[in-house]
C-alpha cells in the first residue's frame, strides 16, 4: 500500500470579517486572553469611521469593539501617533509603542504609553517628562514587568542618563528609567526588533555595526543587566538589517531581513538563517535560494516546523504569498497550501508585517494586502490553519508568566490572569510531559515526578497567554 501526504488548504476563515477596515497599513497585532484582538499601525480610520488612536480593538468575528475607546489628542490628557508594537501584560493593560505620545500641555511625553483594558490613559505609566527623541520600533515586557525597549532615538527626557542609551532602554513597570540597565553607549545605527531568551537574555536585530564600541553587524545577544553577552558572536555573515527573530525551544534562533548585500556582486540573498545558541550558522537549515522579500514574523511550531509571514512573493523561486510553512530543515512544507496567499490589487502595497496563532491554530495575519487566495480582505485577516499549528510555544511571541521560586524543587508557584487555562510542561524539544487546569490569580503546584533539568511553561487559554522557563533541581 502507498501513503500518500495530501495538502491542507488554508483557508480563509470567512467567520472573522472586519469588512472594510483600517484605511492603511496595519503594522502589530495582539491577542487577548479573551479573544478580543488589538491592532494598531498608521491608519486615521476603521470602516470609513476616524480613530481617536491609531489602533483599535476587534470583537472575535472582526467587527470593531466599542468598548475600547482611548482618548484623543484633542482631550485634555490625550494620545495618538503611528503604533508599531502592542504588548499585553499579564494583567491585561495594553502597551502601544511607535511615534505614540501622551499629552498634558505643556508636555508630551513620546515613545510609549499604557491603556487600561478598556483603553482609557493608564495614568500611573509616566515616562515623566518628554520620553524618547525618536521611535520605538519594538518592545518586550519581562518577567518582572520591567519593558525593554528598541528604536531609532537616542536620548530619554532629554539626556542619556544610566539605563539609556542610543537605540535601546529598559523603563520600570511605572514608565520610569531603568537606572540598572547598562548597555554603556548602545548602536552606532538603528536596532529594529527584540526577542527575550528564556533564561532572561536580550536578543536584538536590526541595522547596526557595533554595540558599545564592540563590533556586532545586525544582531547582537545582551545579558540581563544590557551589557554584551560576548558568548554570542555571529562574526561578520550578515551585511544587512535583520527585521525578525524567533527563537525555537531548543535555542537555536531563526532571523529573517536583508542578511546578505547581491550588489554589486550578485550574491544570493536568502533572507533568512538559523543561528546557533553561540551565534555561529546553523548549517543543518536551507533555505537554498530563500525568499525574494523580507520575512516579517515567526512562529514555530511544537513539531519544529516554522511559519514564516512577510512582504515575500516567493520562496525558492516558487509562489509564497506572504505567508508560507517550511520544515526544520528549511524545506517548503507544500502540506501547507495557501494558494495564492496574500497579495494586491496596488503594487505600491507591501504585504504583510504581522502574525499571531491563536491556541486553537487559527491564524491572524495583518499587513497592508486586499485580497487572501483572490478572496477580498483588507489588511486584516484570520486562517484556519491546520491540526499541526494548535499546539506551538513561540518564545518570541507569547507574553511572559510569573513563577516562582524558579528554580524549584518541585513546589511552585504560577500568577495566571485568566480562568480555567490550561498550563502544559514541555521539554526543550517541544513535547507535552504534563499538563493541569489552573485558575486565575496564585496556583501552587508539584512537579516532584519530573527529573531535575530545564523545562518550559505554557499557559493556553483562550489564546496562548505565557511561558517561563523552568528549573528543577
Amino acid at each position: 500500500m502507498v501513503s500518500v501526504c495530501h495538502a491542507q488548504n488554508i483557508a480563509l476563515d470567512t467567520s472573522f470579517d472586519p469588512g472594510q477596515g483600517p484605511d492603511s497599513e496595519v503594522r502589530t497585532i495582539a491577542i487577548q486572553a479573551d479573544g478580543k484582538i488589538l491592532v494598531g499601525g498608521i491608519f486615521d480610520e476603521f470602516n470609513g469611521g476616524l480613530t481617536s488612536l491609531n489602533a483599535v480593538r476587534l470583537n472575535t468575528d472582526g467587527s470593531l469593539d466599542n468598548t475600547f475607546d482611548p482618548p484623543s489628542l484633542l482631550d485634555p490628557v490625550g494620545v495618538g501617533g503611528t503604533v508599531r508594537k502592542i504588548v499585553i501584560q499579564n494583567d491585561g493593560k495594553i502597551l502601544l509603542a511607535g511615534g505614540v505620545r501622551r499629552t498634558v500641555f505643556p508636555i508630551t511625553n513620546m515613545g510609549i504609553i499604557r491603556l487600561n483594558s478598556d483603553g482609557s490613559l493608564d495614568n500611573s505609566f509616566d515616562l515623566q517628562g518628554e520620553g524618547f527623541d525618536g521611535e520605538v520600533l519594538d518592545a518586550v515586557i519581562q518577567p518582572d514587568g520591567k519593558i525593554i525597549v528598541c528604536g531609532g532615538f537616542d536620548a530619554f527626557n532629554g539626556s542619556t542618563a544610566p539605563g539609556m542609551a542610543s537605540g535601546i532602554a529598559r523603563l520600570n513597570s511605572d514608565g520610569s528609567l531603568d537606572a540598572a540597565f547598562n548597555p554603556g553607549s548602545g548602536f552606532d545605527l538603528t536596532p529594529e526588533v527584540l526577542a527575550l531568551q528564556a533564561d532572561g537574555k536580550i536578543l536584538v536585530g536590526g541595522r547596526f555595526e557595533t554595540f558599545n564600541g564592540s563590533a556586532r553587524v545586525s544582531i547582537v545577544r545582551l545579558n540581563g543587566d544590557g551589557t554584551l553577552d560576548a558568548s554570542f558572536d555571529p562574526g561578520s555573515q550578515f551585511t544587512d538589517d535583520i527585521r525578525s527573530i524567533g527563537i525555537q525551544a531548543d535555542g537555536k534562533i531563526l532571523v529573517g531581513g536583508n542578511l546578505k548585500e547581491n550588489f554589486p556582486f550578485g550574491v544570493i540573498r536568502p533572507r533568512i538563517a538559523r543561528l546557533n545558541a553561540d551565534g555561529s550558522t546553523d548549517n543543518s537549515f536551507d533555505p537554498g535560494d530563500g525568499f525574494d522579500s523580507y520575512p516579517q514574523a515567526f512562529h514555530i511550531q511544537a513539531d519544529g516546523k516554522i511559519i514564516v509571514a512577510g512582504e515575500f512573493g516567493q520562496y525558492q523561486g516558487t509562489t509564497a504569498g506572504g505567508i508560507i510553512r517550511l520544515h526544520s530543515n528549511g524545506d517548503r512544507d507544500t502540506s501547507f497550501n495557501t494558494g495564492a496567499g496574500f497579495g494586491s490589487t496596488n503594487p505600491g502595497l507591501s504585504m504583510v508585517k504581522d502574525m499571531k496563532l491563536q491556541a486553537d491554530g487559527k491564524i491572524y495575519v495583518v499587513g497592508n494586502f486586499n485580497a487572501y487566495d483572490g478572496t477580498n480582505r483588507n489588511r486584516i485577516a484570520r486562517l484556519l490553519g491546520d491540526g499541526g499549528t494548535t499546539s506551538a510555544p513561540s518564545l518570541s511571541n507569547l507574553a511572559p508568566l510569573k513563577v516562582y521560586p524558579n528554580p524549584s524543587q518541585g513546589i511552585f508557584t504560577v500568577d495566571c490572569l485568566a480562568d480555567n487555562s490550561t498550563l502544559n510542561i514541555l521539554d526543550i524539544s517541544g513535547k507535552v510531559l504534563w499538563s493541569t487546569k489552573v485558575h486565575a490569580g496564585q496556583n501552587q503546584l508539584s512537579t516532584t515526578h519530573l527529573p531535575k533539568g530545564v523545562y518550559l511553561l505554557q499557559i493556553l487559554g483562550e489564546t496562548e497567554i505565557g511561558y517561563q522557563r523552568l528549573v528543577l533541581e
